[in-house]
């Protein structure tokens, strides 16, 4: 089982951007979906090159997205939540994991 630490910028953001109750439901569906199996196709995970190199990120819904960085085989931290939009395009600023 992998475990996870939410970063104080990804809890904040989660808190702006995630207001609707299903999308809350669907993270908490997500998240326990990740910790079991994360490589679940259900997820979609990927990994990134470029400026989000190191990182990677599974799907909440269609635009919703989580990127998280792989701490150890066991433990990854979440340092972003929100739409396609707001966590690749808007995000110009370099994460830390």
């Amino acid at each position: 089982m992998i475990r996870v630490r939410l970063t104080k910028i990804f809890r904040r953001r989660f808190r702006k951007r995630i207001t609707d109750q299903y999308l809350k439901q669907r993270f908490s569906q997500r998240l326990k979906l990740f910790t079991h199996n994360p490589h679940n196709r259900a997820l979609n995970d990927h990994q990134f090159g470029g400026k989000l190199s190191g990182f990677r990120a599974f799907s909440i819904t269609d635009d919703i997205r989580v990127i998280y960085h792989q701490d150890s085989p066991n433990k990854v931290s979440l340092v972003d939540v929100g739409t396609h939009l707001q966590v690749y395009v808007k995000s110009k600023r370099q994460l830390r994991p």
